[in-house]
């Protein structure tokens, strides 16, 4: 029997959404004490619904109509298709662990299933002025 090619990218199809799903041990505040599995979940589970980056959007999901796009941060409530751990274009370094693949897994879920964009601290949008409120607090606090 012959082995099949590796596979080198992903793309999504019709109305699919390509997530990088973020570990629930990247949640926790950063301690000297490392938490795995069942015990990194009961620690995360005060932080809601799972979160992930959006990598990619099939042909027929129009990001200004669902209010999210590629690069934003979610929490969704869909079940997510597991899609094989193998690097895809874009990686780099920083994103893959020793043995070449990714550090977090990714999968395939609907549009509808995202439910929030979470903005981080530092995010570029601006338009609400919550950037210069971080600013501002930061400011205060330095005083």
């Amino acid at each position: 029997m012959s082995k099949l090619p590796d596979i080198v990218d992903f793309k999504p199809t019709g109305n699919n959404v390509l997530i990088e799903l973020i570990n629930n041990e990247e949640l926790l505040p950063e301690s000297s004490i490392e938490l795995v599995g069942e015990a990194a979940s009961e620690m995360t589970k005060d932080y809601g619904a799972p979160q992930a980056y959006v990598l990619a959007v099939g042909p027929t999901v129009k990001p200004e109509e669902w209010g999210f796009k590629v690069g934003d941060r979610v929490a969704f409530s869909d079940r997510m298709t597991p899609l094989p751990p193998v690097p895809i274009k874009g990686d780099t370094p920083e994103t893959l662990d020793v043995h070449s693949k990714p550090k977090r897994a990714r999968g395939l879920i609907m549009p509808n299933g995202v439910k929030a964009v979470l903005f981080e601290k530092g995010h570029c949008c601006c338009k609400n002025g919550c950037c210069k409120k971080e600013k501002e607090d930061e400011e205060s606090l330095a005083e």
